[in-house]
């Protein structure tokens, strides 16, 4: 029997159909195959590198600077929990919390970091948030999140809010981001005028509003002071009989007194709150 005419065409167009489907789908398989590969090309050219004091960096292979650096994750997370301590002052400032409660907090909070500190260094604590949120030279030190709490509720004992207040969140805001954009640099070495730059102008901002309002001109040059104490003391970790002088310890401590000298200059009291 003769097929007809238009079942032979019908058939070579199914054909033709089934043919392009075929090629189409080795097509969009032999692009997920390059996909993947090149992903798995990526992955292979990422390697973790322990720089000087055990940093740890991701460097890629094909990058054109064989010292580039980037921020580890841990060290992210380290500047998140940083920053996190600006909301008890922020709960003040907005008047949920009241000066004494703020006290009281910060006092317990203290504290318990003197408790886990001495347990984790003279007993042996082996938490791994320790391993996460903790330097290398921190491992057989006091660690920064305590050095954090013994300062800032140093200046919140001490000063009068409009003092201890700027100066706790020059560390817990402008600490952070500078230490972002230097966060490779070891004991004893110096950030990057950049770096630097930003964390003075973000200090300064923060002191402005607070000083500006009850000091005027006074209050401008006190921000400056306080800015330029917590860029230094963030600028460097200097080392001394080998115990690095950490800048979460600083900070505070210089800003306040800094900025609360000016001030006294200036004829604007109270500066201490201790009575």
């Amino acid at each position: 029997m003769i097929p007809n005419p238009d079942e032979r065409i019908g058939s070579n167009t199914d054909a033709d159909t089934d043919g392009r489907a075929e090629s189409e789908s080795g097509t969009e398989s032999s692009a997920e195959a390059d996909q993947v590969e090149s992903v798995f090309t990526v992955l292979n050219g990422v390697s973790v590198s322990i720089e000087d004091n055990k940093y740890v960096t991701l460097v890629l292979n094909h990058s054109d600077n064989s010292n580039s650096r980037s921020v580890s994750g841990n060290e992210i997370k380290r500047r998140l929990v940083h920053a996190s301590g600006t909301v008890l002052p922020l709960l003040y400032v907005i008047n949920i919390l009241s000066w004494s409660v703020f006290e009281i907090i910060m006092i317990i909070g203290a504290a318990t970091a003197a408790l886990l500190e001495t347990v984790r260094l003279f007993i042996g604590l082996e938490w791994r948030i320790y391993d996460e949120l903790t330097r290398s030279y921190e491992q057989t030190n006091i660690a920064g999140y305590a050095l954090y709490a013994f300062s800032s509720t140093t200046v919140i004992i001490v000063f009068t809010p409009v003092i201890a207040v700027p100066a706790m969140m020059m560390l817990t805001l402008g600490d952070p981001i500078s230490g972002l954009l230097g966060t490779t640099r070891a004991a004893g070495e110096s950030k990057r005028p950049r770096t630097l730059i930003v964390m003075f102008t973000v200090c300064f901002v923060i002191g402005l509003v607070f000083l500006f309002p009850i000091a005027g001109t006074t209050g401008v040059i006190s921000a400056g002071v306080a800015a330029i104490g917590a860029t230094v003391a963030d600028g460097i970790k200097p080392v001394v009989g080998g115990y690095v002088i950490d800048d979460n310890f600083s900070i505070p401590l210089i800003a306040a007194t800094g900025s609360s000298i000016i001030l006294f200059v200036g004829g604007h009291q109270p500066i201490i709150s201790l009575y």
